[in-house]
């Protein structure tokens, strides 16, 4: 069930901070059967008031209005079930990383981010290179593949130069990129050069986050839930129709081999332990400065030092935790100095 993936991942966002139309809200607890979910004005009236105002976000209601959501498409706070939380909810479902917020004088409401298959991979990343190759190498012209004739091989580098097109090798005229295509060739680090590229696609890089909360389901589960979700966001190129079920799962198992194959992720589709610890300190590296103006006391920039790198930290292979013994610290009342 898509909804229950849906919601370990926003179980996984516990202390983040969200801004919503002009009311600042943070995910404050996470219950045994629930969202604690509290709410302020924004920072500089907050910092005024100090006021706060709670709410507790029933798991069961978190998953109908995410089935409401994909069912749909939007989601209206005036159609939410519990209107008197109906505002928490929103917010909540906010953090999503395929959902917008729309705001007009009338309404606040969230929509569906929709993609187009031609976003999604159609060939394995191994034949998307090789194309890029014999492109360099003056073999093919990747504007001019109707001139292949035999119709397997004009469809296989079709497919391959869409790919090169996602990972941004050629533009949207099929015309190659110089300076990337240069750096790419110079770039001695080729693995972590194509993990950067792969992430510039929007609904690969959304997959790869959706992945690193759903370590606790099997393989063929995960894979399940990312099909699922495709056939709710993803159009066909023109637009017209949905994603159908064949094609989720042939794009779905080209952007798995596409994340294993620059080591990204492992065979059981969970993020290796390096790519799970960058974005934790790109994250510490991005909002430490703005977090010490505000208060030590539970705040999340604490419980990720505290807690979540320590923890990426203990599963390196190299780190045997019978002779170290790792702790993460911001201060202790004042805020600790980072030098850098």
């Amino acid at each position: 069930m898509l909804e229950n993936a849906l919601l370990e991942y926003l179980k996984s966002l516990n202390k983040e901070k969200i801004n919503l139309n002009s009311q600042y809200y943070w995910i404050a607890n996470i219950e045994s059967d629930g969202f604690v979910i509290k709410a302020h004005p924004v920072r500089e009236e907050y910092q005024k008031s100090k006021k706060t105002i709670s709410s507790v976000i029933n798991f069961d209601i978190v998953r109908r209005e995410i089935s409401r959501l994909l069912k749909t498409g939007t989601l209206k706070r005036a159609e939410i079930e519990d209107q008197e939380k109906s505002r928490f909810i929103l917010a909540l479902l906010s953090c999503l990383p395929f959902v917008e917020v729309i705001t007009t004088k009338q309404q606040t409401s969230l929509q569906i981010i929709e993609y187009k298959t031609n976003q999604l991979p159609e060939m394995n990343f191994n034949g998307t290179l090789k194309f890029l190759e014999e492109i360099q190498a003056g073999t093919h012209d990747p504007k001019r593949l109707p001139d292949i004739p035999e119709e397997a091989q004009r469809r296989s580098k079709s497919r391959a130069r869409q790919g090169l097109r996602i990972l941004g090798f050629l533009d949207d005229e099929f015309s190659i990129i110089e300076p990337q295509a240069s750096k790419y060739e110079l770039e001695k680090n080729k693995i972590t050069f194509l993990q950067e590229m792969v992430l510039t696609s929007p609904y690969i890089s959304m997959v790869y986050d959706l992945l690193q909360y759903l370590t606790s389901y099997t393989k063929k589960q995960k894979i399940n839930y990312l099909k699922e979700l495709g056939m709710k966001i993803v159009r066909n190129s023109k637009g017209d129709n949905l994603m159908v079920e064949s094609v989720a799962d042939y794009r779905t198992r080209n952007i798995i081999s596409w994340l294993q194959d620059v080591q990204l992720i492992d065979e059981e589709l969970n993020p290796t332990m390096t790519e799970e610890i960058r974005p934790l300190l790109q994250k510490v590296m991005d909002n430490y400065i703005s977090a010490k103006r505000e208060s030590t006391k539970d705040h999340k920039m604490g419980m990720l030092v505290r807690t979540e790198l320590v923890e990426a930290f203990k599963q390196l292979e190299f780190l045997d935790n019978k002779y170290y013994e790792i702790k993460g610290s911001v201060g202790i009342g004042n805020w600790a100095s980072v030098l850098g």
